[in-house]
């Protein structure tokens, strides 16, 4: 409950600082999104369940600049979900960051090291998912020339929701690359891996219930439907492009591929293709 009502606000909050006159080596920002998602394996298991959702994203913050010691950013971020099929998995989300980047070296041409640190709740339809998240996580990245770059980067992500089964840990290790041909136009590629835990819905079967570390019944996909938590190793990859249409906003789409091998079960692959409008100030 206190998610959905912080999220409701973290528009308004997003305006009245983007209009305050920002102090001394500060600079407010903020921006409203909406997106689509189609995402052909939504419970991550078998068989697979696909489904879309629409997404109204709030975010508000503040870039402080440390001067020769580099940049802190602080950041707010309101979300509503809303799925087609699947109801319970209707969510409204709250989420607050950290990302302090250092220059290694002086010059356009210098390294930087980043390090991230967020915590977050999600309040789903289906009260046993309700999760809070914590991540950590550390980057270095260089420029590749005008308008590129490279970065590597290590995540953890935690975690704690209602019912155990939805319980989760993972680290992950990925490699980011970013350009920006002109003004109007930007573009991403993603490639990552990780270890962890993982929770997957499929139809209720004795054999995944032995091997999994915990299962409980998952009504959010009808009867006969079972959710296990799994050991499980995941490859991913994906990009998106950026256009910039002025005062208009700008337009994004992505296209993102992922593979989980669940230790004891099967293999199971999803693929996401979302398209996006926001609006910056």
């Amino acid at each position: 409950m206190l998610s959905r009502v912080v999220a409701r606000g973290v528009p308004v909050v997003a305006i009245v600082l983007a209009c305050l006159p920002p102090p001394a080596g500060a600079e407010f920002y903020g921006h409203v999104a909406a997106s689509s998602v189609e995402e052909s394996n939504v419970n991550g298991g078998a068989p697979a369940q696909s489904d879309s959702r629409q997404a109204l994203r709030a975010t508000a913050g503040v870039r402080l600049d440390m001067g020769a010691t580099g940049r802190l950013t602080l950041q707010a971020d309101g979300e509503r979900e809303r799925h087609a099929h699947f109801r319970g998995l209707d969510n409204d989300a709250l989420a607050l960051s950290a990302r302090y980047r250092h220059p290694i070296g002086f010059g356009p041409v210098a390294p930087w090291l980043v390090l991230r640190a967020g915590i977050g709740r999600r309040d789903y339809d289906d009260d046993p998912r309700d999760t809070t998240r914590v991540t950590a996580g550390v980057g270095l990245g260089m420029p590749l020339g005008p308008g590129a770059e490279l970065e590597a980067r290590y995540d953890h992500a935690r975690e704690r929701a209602d019912a155990a089964v939805f319980d989760t840990a993972r680290d992950e290790i990925s490699l980011e690359g970013r350009a920006w041909p002109t003004r109007w136009l930007s573009g991403w590629v993603r490639v990552g891996a990780a270890t962890g835990t993982s929770t997957l819905t499929a139809a209720s079967d004795p054999a995944l219930a032995s091997a999994a570390s915990d299962s409980a019944s998952d009504p959010v996909f009808g009867a006969g439907f079972t959710a296990y938590r799994f050991d499980s190793r995941e490859r991913s990859a994906g990009g998106g492009l950026r256009i910039e249409l002025g005062r208009a906003g700008a337009v994004e789409l992505s296209l993102r591929r992922v593979i989980v091998r669940a230790d004891g079960a099967d293999t199971y692959a999803s693929t996401l293709r979302s398209a996006g409008w926001s609006l910056h100030w």
